[in-house]
């Protein structure tokens, strides 16, 4: 059976899930660990969720991964369902900070939708960060440092702690919504010095890049 046709085959079955916008996140899960059978006994991050824990709750209730967390900050609206299930499974934590404080390879799939690319955060987050702040007082949009969340040097800061993080044969997957705001280019990529990468064009704008360690 095809990796196209198992990602239907899922989608179809955990349709109570709403998993359609992790379409191209699911197909290349896929393409690495051969079935969801393959996430036994894995563990599991997905960088920046906000409040929407529809694929983490799918890997934890439907899989037999080892461990599934979500890794960002997100606003906790007093209407959203699942608190319990948020409070379970989410940081509510700025990305790098907290990859920061995670063992080195001890994780086997990263993934992500729309996070890693510039001005991919919240503004509601943004506005509440006593960073952001702290660069308006010191006019310092034009030069941000690796603790601006959302700028391109957080980012690849991110992207090298998450790859810290993966065993050998782990694998990161990054939805990018915008191509133009991608701060993880090849060039980047070649010094973290990966086993293999991929990238896949989804779209006009948007691309599905994969790194194997």
């Amino acid at each position: 059976m095809s990796d196209s046709v198992l990602v239907k085959t899922v989608l179809k079955k955990y349709r109570k899930y709403r998993l359609k916008p992790f379409e191209e996140i699911i197909r290349e899960i896929f393409a690495h660990f051969s079935s969801i059978e393959g996430l036994k006994g894995k563990n599991i991050i997905e960088l920046g969720p906000g409040t929407k824990i529809r694929m983490l709750n799918f890997l934890s209730s439907e899989t037999q991964a080892a461990s599934v967390q979500g890794i960002g900050r997100s606003i906790e609206w007093f209407w959203l369902p699942h608190k319990d299930l948020r409070r379970n499974m989410l940081t509510n934590s700025y990305l790098l900070p907290e990859l920061k404080t995670r063992k080195s390879n001890s994780i086997d799939l990263i993934f992500s939708r729309h996070v890693l690319e510039e001005q991919s955060i919240n503004p509601f987050i943004l506005l509440g960060s006593s960073i952001y702040w702290k660069y308006i007082k010191e006019n310092r949009f034009k030069n941000p440092g690796t603790d601006f969340p959302a700028s391109a040097p957080n980012i690849q800061a991110v992207f090298k702690e998450a790859f810290r993080l993966l065993r050998h044969g782990g694998i990161i997957i990054s939805e990018i919504g915008r191509e133009s705001r991608n701060p993880i280019d090849d060039k980047y990529l070649k010094k973290l010095k990966p086993k293999r990468t991929a990238k896949r064009s989804i779209g006009r704008f948007s691309s599905i890049y994969t790194v194997v360690k």
